[in-house]
Formats: C-alpha cells, sequence, structure tokens
C-alpha cells in the first residue's frame, strides 16, 4: 500500500511542477493604423495594421521569458469586397486585373534548413532561423446571390504566373510601413 502512494506522489510532482511554471501570455500594447487609397475611379483599398507586443512570463516567478513584437496587417478592396489578412505577412503590390486580382506580399517563416548544431549559451542570428521570402496570392471569387452565397479565397500562386499577369494589368502599391525592405536588385 505505500508503494502504491509513492508512484502516485512521483507521477503527481512533476504534474504541479510543470503547473507551477507555466507561463502567462499577456498582449501589453496593441496599436492600429488605418489607411485608404483610391486606386482609379472604382476601386478603394483599405489597408490595416496592427501592431502588437507580447510578453510571456511565468505565473509563479515572474520572470519573464520572451518578449515579442508582432503586426498583422488587413487589407479590402471595394467594391470586390476582397479582404487578406495575415499575421506577420507584408502586402506589397496589387494587381487589378480584368480576371481577377492578384496580391504580392513578403513574409518571415521559419528556415527548414536551420539546425542548431550545439546548445549554446546565446542565441543564434535570427538570419539563420527565419527566411523572409516574396509569395504571390490570387483571389478566387467564387461567391454568388449578391455575395450573400459562396466562397472568396486567396490561392498560392508562383512567381511566373504573377509576373505574367503583371505584364497585362495595372499594378498598384499597397502603403505599408515597410517591415520588410525590397531592394532595387529584389525582384522576388
Amino acid at each position: 500500500m505505500v508503494i502504491f502512494n509513492k508512484k502516485i506522489a512521483l507521477g503527481i510532482v512533476p504534474f504541479v511542477c510543470l503547473m507551477l511554471a507555466g507561463c502567462d501570455r499577456s498582449v501589453t500594447a496593441t496599436a492600429v493604423s488605418n489607411r485608404s487609397v483610391q486606386l482609379d475611379s472604382d476601386h478603394v483599398l483599405m489597408v490595416e495594421k496592427m501592431d502588437q507586443n507580447e510578453v510571456e512570463k511565468g505565473v509563479i516567478t515572474g520572470h519573464v521569458y520572451k518578449v515579442s513584437d508582432v503586426f498583422k496587417y488587413a487589407i479590402e478592396l471595394k467594391p470586390e469586397q476582397a479582404i487578406w489578412s495575415k499575421r506577420g505577412a507584408e502586402p506589397k503590390h496589387l494587381l487589378l486585373c480584368d480576371e481577377g486580382l492578384y496580391l504580392h506580399f513578403m513574409e518571415k517563416r521559419r528556415n527548414p534548413l536551420y539546425v542548431q548544431p550545439e546548445p549554446e549559451a546565446k542565441a543564434a542570428s535570427e538570419a539563420l532561423k527565419y527566411i523572409v521570402g516574396h509569395h504571390y496570392s490570387q483571389f478566387v471569387d467564387k461567391r454568388y446571390l449578391f455575395n450573400w452565397l459562396g466562397d472568396a479565397y486567396w490561392v498560392d500562386i508562383s512567381q511566373d504566373q504573377y509576373a505574367s499577369a503583371a505584364a497585362q494589368c495595372e499594378e498598384y502599391p499597397i502603403p505599408n510601413d515597410n517591415e520588410f525592405i525590397m531592394t532595387t536588385d529584389d525582384k522576388g
């Protein structure tokens, strides 16, 4: 009987330690900025950027484990009601074509090839852990009956598909804060 109680106690102790060492995530600051741009006589582009400061700290110790600044862009093109929103991605250009809408954006993603060789006391360079790349999407509108029924969504396309559409359509820059900067040599 005593052995059984020790096994239960040994199982409960790590569980209690994990509960006490858990983190509390809080959003300390949020800033929202809105912009509106008249693209042509028929189209208005609404751009919203939300900046957040997230802090993770221990519940018991109060030790701050992680502080991160996160941004999220949301764009809406009227009158099409085409809405795009993605955390950590920055829209750069919008193509208005007769056959549809195309979007060029930049996004920071985790590097799948990065492996830290051995645990080190210092943190690895951010340039190794993440890759900032160009991404392209096309708006697919399958809505009907006054846009009440059906689906509207964005699908990823290749750079070549975007380039062929850009040759035939009007390209508009999207106002942003240049979190990810494109150089003149940076074509995608």
